[in-house]
Formats: structure tokens, C-alpha cells, sequence
């Protein structure tokens, strides 16, 4: 398990992961809040993140992560996820989805919490904001600000994000969230 709580990280260069937690067991929980991280820079031309996880349970809450040139959040299961309180902004990624991806289910039994964070200025070739694969349950994003932030023009088709179900009939609600200022070339919408 990892505890990082208050933590203050200004300007860092690391090759691919600034914090990780890899490989644990069924038990293992990344628990971040109230930190502070701004200036991450990666020095290789792979794909990096600020934190990446494969904890069965994520919790972030709280947390400021601005001005970095790769994938903010990269987390192996949405399921038994809390994220609120955070705010993720100038950050940019050359694939997708710069702020967040949830690359499946995981194996809890517990749901994604997601509410009052701010995405600001996030950029990448698709799904520049978010991405979420495998959604099997219902799911509301409650207060979340998705501001000034812009899918990679130049290349193709893309979305701000992106939310995949793994199931039919899935109910998707925004509540009390706010889109401004986003700008894609999607040709079925943003």
C-alpha cells in the first residue's frame, strides 16, 4: 500500500512514471491527498504518466497536479475508485487521455466515485480528457468542470472523452457539470 498525504512536488524529470504502484496483491490501496505536483517532465519519447497504479483501490482526493507533458492519472481499474476533490490542469499527452484513463473494471466490488474536480487545458490526440474502458454499471459524474481544453487538431477523428461499456443498457448521467470552452474535431460530437 501507498500513503501519500500533503505532499509538495515542484519540477521533476523521471523516464516513463513519477509515482507508481505496481503488482500488488488483491488488497493493495493508493491513497493521495491534499498533494501538490506541478512541472513533471519526461525525459523519453514513450508513453509516461504522473501516477500510475494497478491498486485494487484508488483514492484520490484533494489533489493539484498541473504542468506536465504526460497522462496525469494511469490506473489499471475504475472499480473501487474515488476520485473528487482534484485538479488537473496544462497537462498534455500525445495519445489519449491526458488527465485520466481507467483501462477496465478491476476486480472490486465497489463502483467509481467521481465529483467536484476540474479538468483544465488538457490536450491530447483522442480522448484528451478522459478515457474509461469496460463501464459495466451505472455511473454518475456529479460537479466536474471540463474547461479550455482541446483534442489534437491534426489528427484524426478524436473525442474529449471517451467512456466504453463492456455491457448494454448502461445509464451514463452528468449531473451539475459545467463543459466550457472544449474544443474537438469529432465528427459525431466532442
Amino acid at each position: 500500500n501507498l500513503n501519500l498525504e500533503r505532499n509538495t512536488i515542484d519540477t521533476a524529470i523521471g523516464y516513463n512514471r513519477l509515482i507508481s504502484v505496481e503488482q500488488g496483491s488483491d488488497s493493495t490501496v493508493l491513497t493521495m491527498k491534499s498533494n501538490i505536483i506541478s512541472n513533471y517532465k519526461k525525459y523519453s519519447d514513450k508513453e509516461s504518466a504522473v501516477v500510475y497504479s494497478t491498486a485494487k483501490i484508488n483514492n484520490l482526493i484533494g489533489n493539484t497536479i498541473s504542468t506536465t507533458d504526460s497522462r496525469v492519472f494511469d490506473l489499471s481499474c475504475y472499480s473501487g475508485c474515488t476520485f473528487t476533490n482534484n485538479i488537473i490542469k496544462d497537462a498534455s499527452h500525445f495519445q489519449n487521455g491526458c488527465g485520466l484513463n481507467f483501462a477496465g473494471k478491476g476486480k472490486s466490488t465497489d463502483g467509481l466515485t467521481m465529483s467536484n474536480c476540474i479538468f483544465s487545458n488538457c490536450t491530447a490526440d483522442s480522448e484528451s480528457i478522459f478515457i474509461l474502458n469496460g463501464l459495466d454499471d451505472q455511473l454518475e459524474i456529479f460537479n466536474v468542470t471540463f474547461m479550455d481544453c482541446v483534442r489534437n487538431l491534426d489528427k484524426e477523428n478524436g473525442y474529449m472523452i471517451g467512456i466504453y461499456t463492456s455491457k448494454d443498457n448502461i445509464h451514463l448521467t452528468f449531473k451539475q457539470c459545467h463543459f466550457i470552452n472544449l474544443e474537438s474535431n469529432a465528427k459525431g460530437g466532442g
